[in-house]
């Protein structure tokens, strides 16, 4: 653990010190790798990856690999909207440090930077060493998290609930999702260099690499030539997806415990982080990046595609949730026009007789806030919503803004009944009535750790919560959802699960 902590201060030291920072991974290389002059990208499903550095199975089988000297193995693989780059290491390790460069015309060049932050720096030829820190628009990948940060990221990526741990977690290497929006064409011009930390002798001591040999920062006469599969259109026509009838997407409902959902349809080795059902329950919407959604026609539910407000452009659009009136449908994007771009913001659309109105972002006195996973509304309009600060004291948790007049009050963070102390409370689900809501709650240990419900009191205020499903891989997960009906709970645990609820809802309901 020392070692770890070495390692990790030493990452800190060097990425995080300053808002621009110099790096020369490309010049300085000990190692440099050789490598194919052209490859052919393959197209793969890059919705399979979990940016996390863990390199799961099945996330990288469909991708192109190349196996270097000393076991690093680099993947590529691509589709629509998503380049995806992964750079495996020969053993697990805490600290990472890795830098992109990319070109697709010769003369803009971005660096793309992962370590104890993600920086990007834009530049023409000789390409930049420099990069600022805590941007990184249209790309994504994972880095060394404070400590502060890493058990978030770690429920945040859909892993386990259990609590993560440094020591038995460590990354397997380095993930990149790069949007295709962000460059032209389907050719480019890409390098990659790497820095390895050991221990010597009680002392950290670095090598650098480089992708392919012999590349600088001078030209890109000698970087690796990219060729990306043709976009395609996303839809195909519904003679290719199986005949579904019945509600729930004509799945066998779950009896006694949970369930796998609609396995390789939602629950198809991809990250879906949340699902949202109509009222009607003729309309079904998860997120993958994008919203997608299915709907019954004719008691067939159609093939899923992508919403049609999320097409088109590389932003992030996330949990979606459907009013309980079915007349709004909200979302979490880093779309632009609302507060801010760098982080993630709720907007919503409005039913119309073509399906959804172009979104519209929400008050700004609640986007000020650093929103994350979920968002939840009752029939009141009253949301609720998960902000994820945890820089700043007493920040964190569940809050919630009340709908009057056509606009929010300013949100409220709610009480300990549901924030408890020493705990991190996330995706909360409310009940149209408000007559419960159900959270995810992770604390120091397994009996404060999982699924928990919470009921309205008689005065209108809330009760202690109690556990509704423990924690742990096949009890519990995350992003808690009632169905419609109110019979199943459906959560995320390295897939989209669902079970039978109402009956232990009423169980631990009090007696009024």
């Amino acid at each position: 653990m020392k070692i770890l902590l070495v390692i990790y201060s030493l990452l800190l030291i060097i990425e995080m010190t300053h808002n621009v920072q110099q790096t020369a991974l490309l010049n300085q290389s000990n190692y440099n790798i050789k490598m194919e002059s052209k490859i052919n990208v393959p197209k793969g499903n890059c919705q399979k990856i979990i940016i996390d550095g863990k390199f799961d199975d099945n996330e990288w089988k469909d991708a192109v690999q190349f196996v270097q000297s000393g076991n690093y193995i680099i993947y590529l693989k691509a589709d629509d909207e998503v380049l995806a780059v992964g750079l495996k290491f020969p053993k697990p390790t805490g600290g990472l440090v890795s830098e992109i460069r990319i070109t697709s015309n010769d003369k803009e060049v971005f660096l793309l930077h992962s370590s104890g932050a993600l920086g990007e720096g834009v530049s023409g030829f000789p390409s930049t060493t420099k990069f600022e820190l805590n941007n990184n628009k249209l790309w994504k990948a994972n880095y060394s998290t404070k400590n502060s940060e890493r058990n978030t990221a770690w429920i945040n990526a859909g892993r386990p609930i259990e609590r993560y741990d440094e020591a038995n977690n460590k990354r397997d290497g380095i993930e990149f999702k790069i949007f295709r929006q962000k460059f032209t064409g389907d050719t480019l011009k890409f390098t990659i260099g790497w820095i390895r930390v050991e221990i010597k002798d009680g002392k950290p001591d670095s090598k650098k690499y480089n992708y392919p040999a012999g590349a600088n920062l001078l030209n890109s006469d000698n970087w690796a030539k990219l060729i990306l599969p043709v976009c395609t259109s996303s839809s195909v026509s519904q003679s290719d997806f199986p005949k579904l009838t019945g509600p729930y997407l004509g799945q066998s409902l779950p009896v006694d415990k949970a369930e796998l959902f609609a396995p390789g349809i939602v629950s198809n080795g991809n990250n879906a982080s949340s699902v949202a059902i109509s009222p009607d329950g003729k309309e079904i919407y998860w997120d993958m990046d994008k919203i997608w959604f299915t709907k019954l026609e004719n008691n067939t539910w159609t093939k899923p595609e992508i919403i049609s407000f999320s097409k088109g452009n590389n932003y992030l659009y996330r949990v979606p949730c459907v009013s309980p009136d079915g007349k709004k449908l909200f979302f979490l994007s880093t779309q632009p026009g609302s507060v801010s771009q760098d982080k993630e913001n709720i907007w919503y659309a409005e039913k119309s007789s073509t399906g959804w109105t172009e979104p519209k972002p929400i008050d700004s006195i609640v986007n000020k806030l650093r929103i994350h996973w979920n968002i939840t509304v009752s029939n009141s309009g009253t949301l609720f919503f998960q902000e994820s600060r945890l820089d700043i004291p007493d920040m964190g948790g569940i809050y919630t803004a009340r709908l009057e007049k056509g606009n929010y009050t300013d949100p409220v963070k709610m009480g300990l009944e549901i924030n408890a102390a020493g705990t991190m409370t996330t995706c909360p689900y409310i009940s149209p009535d408000e007559s419960y809501i159900i959270f995810n709650r992770v604390g120091n240990s397994p009996e404060n750790s999982g699924i928990f419900i919470s009921y309205r009191d008689k005065l209108g205020g809330w009760l202690p919560a109690v556990m509704l499903i423990g924690g742990g891989k096949d009890k519990g997960g995350l992003s808690p959802r009632i169905s419609p009906d109110g019979k199943y709970l459906f959560f995320v645990n390295s897939g989209m699960y669902w079970m039978p609820i109402a009956d232990l809802i009423e169980e631990l309901r009090p007696i009024k």
